[in-house]
């Protein structure tokens, strides 16, 4: 992009403008001007247009000692939506969010009935239609996010039979709002960073769900591994992956169903807790272990576990932190590790805050650009 071009630099100081209403209170024109180093005249123009196009609104005066009140600005909340989606191995998940990246609605649906690609798509659109009619909002876009690695808009590798080698671009061609698609580490990374109000740099996080995968956080990108979970660990059991002792069939909810006649889930052996409890153990302190290797391999300095089994009561929590301090020494005795609040949900809270991103916001264009937006 060449900032020299007027229509360019208008575009990323309006963008500029909607983040900053979004991150600060009680900004007026002549304040926003001030916090962004823009000229007034050209502040003035851009909140106009704003307002004119229904996203910010005048509140009321901020009441100041001297000179002439100015009029406080605010984001309007409710004047458009993203819509989100969490594409697990059993369910799929939708959320509309509002542009605080706050769900509004959401529904689930199974997939045990669903065979392909296309037939998964139309019901995500019926789900969509429904939601997005009965709450009567403009649609910015919508982020799909899947335990899937992913090259342009096409899957390459994935958890989930349906998805295998679907090109989303040819998918949703024709939608009336633009999709994309995206792996489900980045969607929690942005989670989480969204939560924290931080850039999580140096931060290894890993979701501990149906399977394990990871995602270390970088300055300037992340890097995601969805084969974390195919760390070997011991000499027997065969993985679906065709190797042997993977870390997948020792700690993952596929594992852990594996180990279990009834085929369990880990929801229900914590019903009957007491006769599972030295398999969740074990589960525990075999992650442990890989997150050991896993901190050796990269240096990362933070650690945060989200996914469904990282919802287990506080003791499983800490037989894993107090294996990583015992065995790892004193080089991780004092890394954090950190539990994430949204668990299961984390990817698809940040298919919403990806999706406000990517299709409103840009935030994330705009760091990468320089611009400190903190």
């Amino acid at each position: 992009m060449e900032f020299s071009r007027p229509e360019n630099a208008r575009k990323l100081n309006r963008l500029r403008v909607l983040t900053a209403l979004r991150e600060n209170d009680d900004l007026t024109r002549a304040s926003l001007a001030t916090l962004l180093g823009l000229n007034k005249v050209s502040t003035g123009e851009i909140v106009s247009a704003l307002i004119e196009e229904g996203f910010v609104e005048e509140i009321g005066k901020l009441e100041k000692k001297g000179g002439r009140p100015g009029t406080i600005l605010k984001l309007k909340n409710d004047s458009a939506v993203v819509l989100g989606c969490d594409i697990k191995t059993r369910s799929c998940s939708v959320a509309i969010f509002d542009l605080l990246a706050r769900p509004l609605r959401s529904e689930q649906f199974p997939l045990e009935n669903i065979k392909t690609a296309e037939e998964l798509r139309d019901q995500l659109v019926r789900v969509s239609a429904k939601m997005v009619k009965m709450l009567q909002k403009r649609v910015l876009g919508m982020i799909i996010a899947t335990n899937s690695q992913i090259e342009g808009q096409k899957v390459v590798y994935t958890t989930q039979p349906l998805l295998e080698d679907a090109d989303f671009e040819k998918l949703f061609d024709g939608c009336p709002f633009p999709v994309s698609l995206v792996s489900a580490l980045e969607a929690e990374v942005e989670a989480e960073r969204f939560q924290l109000n931080s850039s999580l740099e140096e931060t290894l996080l890993i979701n501990w769900g149906e399977h394990l995968t990871s995602a270390l956080i970088l300055k300037d990108r992340i890097v995601t591994n969805n084969y974390f979970g195919h760390m070997p660990l011991t000499r027997t059991g065969t993985c679906h992956c065709g190797g042997t002792g993977c870390l997948e069939t020792l700690s993952s909810g596929y594992g852990l169903r594996k180990q279990t006649p009834e085929d369990l889930s880990v929801r229900d052996m914590m019903k009957e807790e007491e006769k599972y409890r030295p398999l969740i153990e074990k589960a525990s302190l075999y992650l442990g272990k890989a997150i050991i290797n896993a901190l050796s391999a990269t240096g990362a300095r933070n650690v945060i576990l989200t996914g469904g089994i990282s919802n287990l009561p506080e003791y499983y929590q800490q037989l894993l932190v107090s294996l990583i301090e015992k065995e790892g020494g004193p080089s991780f005795s004092n890394v954090p590790i950190r539990f994430s609040d949204y668990r299961e949900k984390g990817s698809l809270q940040g298919s919403g805050v990806l999706a406000l991103d990517r299709f409103f916001f840009q935030r994330n264009l705009l760091v990468s650009l320089g611009f400190d937006l903190l």
